[in-house]
């Protein structure tokens, strides 16, 4: 049996499937951006980035807030990755959490 091989979806035209109003903020906030800025990770308290951003270049991701309602600004690639996993792994657990608790017997 031959092996099949899955294939990355291509990419869409605006950065991984960020729209329109993403990029327009992202522009607009890069006017602003200065390479001493701070990450905007640096007052979470499971990251604390304490490096400045460095220049503007597509490391620097603008990152969105907890509710992915608005931006936080500008962070560090890495630092937005390792948030949005620790948020992802959270729920996870939460997730699994209430799925044990629902299928355990009453003894």
């Amino acid at each position: 049996m031959a092996h099949r091989f899955h294939t990355i979806a291509p990419r869409n035209t605006t950065q991984a499937g960020y729209g329109n109003p993403h990029q327009k903020a992202r522009r607009e906030a890069a006017k602003r951006h200065q390479p001493t800025d701070p990450c905007a990770r640096r007052n979470d308290p499971n990251i604390r980035c304490t490096q400045p951003l460095g220049p503007m270049g597509p490391w620097l991701h603008y990152d969105h807030d907890g509710s992915r309602t608005g931006y936080l600004g500008f962070s560090h690639g890495v630092c937005n990755r390792k948030a949005g996993a620790i948020e992802g792994n959270r729920r996870q657990r939460i997730k699994l959490r209430s799925t044990y608790r629902a299928q355990s017997r009453a003894w």
